[in-house]
């Protein structure tokens, strides 16, 4: 049997209405164009390795349609709604996961499809000849046979060890990751993860793939991971894939030890409530380039609503540690226009994020079925029924619970965008100004060598 893992590009310019394009952008929704590979393929990979013939296709990294691939050497042709990196913030829209399942059909293959949209809404991809509810590689073997139009939900007890030798690690490189690695010239990512779900319970979280359970990989399998990534594929830099990376202590010190062997920039996502001054030391020492803290918002009225379980002075206590320890660059997450927000709270999010030297992106809190966003837009009559295309929630991001129409929405975020622009560019002018004073004083340097007939004279620009 010859199995396709499909990962569907997602464009937004094709299954987006031209409306609401320029909303997307202020979402989490916005998938983007990345370069990180979808990690899910690299644990079905696994389950599937000397079982059946699996090919990978991330057709989102190459930016082909469905009408541009070749499915007929397939029997079977698995396709994700949104890859693992997106399970939590997932895209508004699904074409591209119709379109797929058409075109397997067309070239005589049968269509599987998983991910949150799958989890969510079954019924919404009736077309497809297996729907798989929750995690995919409990059942994915049990899928292929063909005898079941839905399976699930099944999560793991135990993770399954990633196979990464079907990727074309060609196509992941820093300088074309739109955030993670802010386009720096490290060379080839490897994405992993040490651990899956998340024992927290905000309630603004999708978290339809991130059980409370946490499941873990042994210190063991991790050195193999690390192996196939380093020293096979000859990745440059590392994005764990972790929820909540420093969630262990114990495990994450011992991780680090053994990053620490590599040296290998990496980048970790964390709660500032799991960061103390001994991970700091671990994280920093181990080669820890960027470390992104879920804040949320430094209004505590909303960490209170949303159920975050920490106040601004936690953010603060671990910023300030990460800087200390030398950790290169901190990066805190937060969400605007929250039931009952204001432009005056949001001008407070952004003084403090700014005294703290973050950068704030606007990025409106979107009502993610399951969320309290989603319940409060079913309570005020905004939403009666909601399948796994959610592009109309686009227009609802943001007003449920506040004073403002999505077009003002849209505005206020302009708005703030280009004054961050602004600040960013204001931030850079001593600097600058630094530069240029080093470079006359190396001038007059020159000059004054010149005057006195000096024939060997080196510039060093540093």
């Amino acid at each position: 049997m010859k199995v396709l893992l499909l990962n569907p590009y997602r464009d937004i310019n094709r299954y987006v209405p031209q409306h609401l394009r320029s909303y997307v952008s202020f979402t989490p929704a916005n998938i983007g164009r990345y370069s990180i590979l979808p990690l899910d393929f690299a644990y079905l990979a696994g389950v599937l390795r000397d079982k059946v013939d699996v090919s990978i296709l991330d057709a989102h990294a190459l930016a082909l349609h469905p009408e541009d691939i070749n499915l007929k050497p397939y029997d079977v042709v698995v396709v994700n709604t949104a890859p693992y990196s997106h399970w939590r913030c997932s895209q508004t829209f699904v074409g591209h996961v119709h379109e797929s399942i058409h075109a397997a059909h067309q070239a005589g293959a049968r269509a599987i499809v998983y991910g949150p949209h799958a989890t969510v809404a079954p019924d919404d991809f009736s077309e497809a000849d297996c729907v798989i509810i929750g995690e995919p590689e409990g059942v994915i073997e049990q899928a292929l046979e063909g005898n079941d139009r839905r399976l699930g939900p099944k999560y793991l007890e135990i993770l399954a060890e990633p196979n990464y030798e079907l990727f074309d690690f060609f196509l992941y490189d820093s300088r074309r990751c739109e955030q993670i690695f802010e386009k720096l010239p490290f060379g080839r990512v490897g994405v992993l993860m040490c651990s899956r779900g998340c024992p927290f319970n905000c309630r603004f979280c999708f978290r339809v793939l991130a059980p409370f359970k946490i499941r873990s990989h042994s210190l063991t399998s991790m050195e193999k991971i690390l192996h196939q990534l380093i020293e096979v594929q000859g990745c440059k830099c590392l994005f764990f894939e972790d929820l909540t990376f420093t969630l262990d202590k114990k495990q994450t010190i011992e991780l680090c030890r053994l990053l620490g062997r590599y040296k290998v920039p990496y980048v970790i996502q964390t709660r500032v409530d799991c960061v103390d001054e001994e991970i700091a030391v671990a994280l920093a020492h181990s080669g820890c380039y960027k470390i992104e803290l879920g804040v949320e918002s430094a209004v505590n009225s909303v960490l209170e609503e949303f159920n975050k379980q920490i106040v601004w002075t936690d953010v603060e206590r671990a910023v300030n540690i990460c800087r200390q320890q030398g950790i290169p660059r901190v990066i805190a997450f937060a969400g605007i226009f929250a039931p009952g927000e204001t432009r005056r709270t949001i001008e407070e999010t952004r003084r403090k994020f700014h005294r703290l030297g973050l950068r704030f992106y606007p990025n409106i809190w979107f009502p993610y079925p399951g969320t309290i966003l989603y319940e409060k837009a079913v309570q005020d009559g905004l939403i009666s029924n909601i399948g796994a295309d959610w592009t109309k929630l686009l227009l609802l991001a943001g007003t449920i619970g506040t004073n403002y129409t999505a077009d003002h929405l849209r505005q206020i975020c302009q708005q703030i965008e280009y004054s961050e622009w602004i600040r960013e560019k204001m931030l850079k002018i001593p600097h600058v100004i630094k530069r240029i004073g080093k470079t006359l004083v190396t001038v007059q340097a020159i000059y004054q060598k010149c005057k006195k007939g000096d024939k060997e004279i080196r510039v060093i620009w540093r």
